[in-house]
């Protein structure tokens, strides 16, 4: 029998990368908030699956490695024009991360004119208002993330 280790069955994208921050604020870093961004392009339609399960697998360790009370997933530097398994990446955090009779996990979302467009069209109605917990900068993210995660800590 011939073994093979995951990283070899699994290989991440050329095209897309991820790095992990925490919120800060007035100097202090604050773990409870974990900041996953991506960056390069994400193909579109079908093509992007590999990237979409790159996205959910990052999103995931940070959420195990980091144990965090908010997460914000920063798609700002990221190129997205359309492929609907990047929602995948909400339903795995939400799968893990919700007991039942618990207030929801919280996740925010950053994006930019990389990928606003295509991302709003994702995961609203048409005519919709955009998610309130959508941002179009981590400037705006990151005070909402920390009030979500106090909101979560005290549920």
């Amino acid at each position: 029998m011939q073994m093979r280790t995951a990283e070899a069955l699994y290989k991440k994208p050329d095209e897309i990368d991820c790095t992990f921050h925490f919120a800060e604020t007035n100097g202090e870093i604050l773990r409870r908030v974990l900041i996953v961004s991506f960056s390069g392009t994400y193909p579109p339609g079908s093509e992007g699956n590999r990237h979409a399960k790159y996205i959910t697998i990052m999103a995931m360790y940070g959420l195990v490695a980091f144990e965090p009370a908010c997460l914000v997933l920063d798609f700002s530097d990221l190129s997205y024009s359309w492929g609907d398994a990047l929602l995948g990446v909400f339903a795995e955090v939400g799968r893990y991360k919700n007991e039942k009779g618990e207030p929801p996990f919280p996740v925010l979302a950053v994006t930019s004119e990389k990928c606003r467009k295509a991302f709003l069209s994702l995961v609203t109605l048409i005519g919709a208002p955009e998610p309130e917990w959508h941002y179009r900068s981590l400037e705006q993210a990151v005070p909402a993330a920390i009030a979500a995660a106090e909101r979560w800590l005290d549920a």
